[in-house]
């Protein structure tokens, strides 16, 4: 596999929140940084939480066509709460690319194996996987401050 790159791809200065900024930037909000084109102005000086993350697709994750800037959706890999596989994390980028087409199939083949975390840019947190792993993360959820969660099998 050809070694992948950000390219224009920022798609993570939007969707996550970043607190070790001066002024901390929240989740879903445009960071300031961002470049025309892709990329931080600040590249040299970012703080160490954008330098630390890299999404699932620069590791492999998905099709090339699966850029999160292309599928409005990033996908990671987070240990799991409860001993058991990794969990996938979808995080929109682009409101309401969970429920489309792409984005649903894609959370559908990663829930046949494991939990599949469902984080969406309107708010609130979906759930979904084996029925004895999503209760646990169900759970999380709730006292994350995401609300009751949304279990699909």
């Amino acid at each position: 596999m050809t070694a992948r790159s950000c390219g224009g791809c920022s798609a993570c200065c939007t969707a996550l929140g970043v607190t070790d900024l001066p002024v901390p930037k929240p989740r879903g909000v445009r960071c300031d940084h961002i470049v025309p084109g892709g990329g931080c102005s600040t590249y040299a000086s970012k703080p160490s939480s954008c330098c630390a993350y890299t999404c699932g697709w620069l590791h492999g994750v998905g099709a090339e066509d699966d850029r999160p800037d292309r599928l409005g959706i990033i996908v990671e890999t987070q240990p799991a709460l409860d001993g058991g596989a990794s969990v996938i994390v979808l995080r929109e980028c682009s409101p309401g690319a969970i429920n489309a087409s792409r984005g649903a199939g894609l959370a559908r083949t990663f829930a046949d194996r494991t939990v599949v975390l469902l984080v969406r840019m309107a708010g609130g947190i979906g759930v979904m996987g084996p029925q004895h792993r999503v209760q646990v993360y169900q759970q999380a959820a709730i006292a994350l401050g995401y609300g009751p969660g949304t279990v699909r099998k």
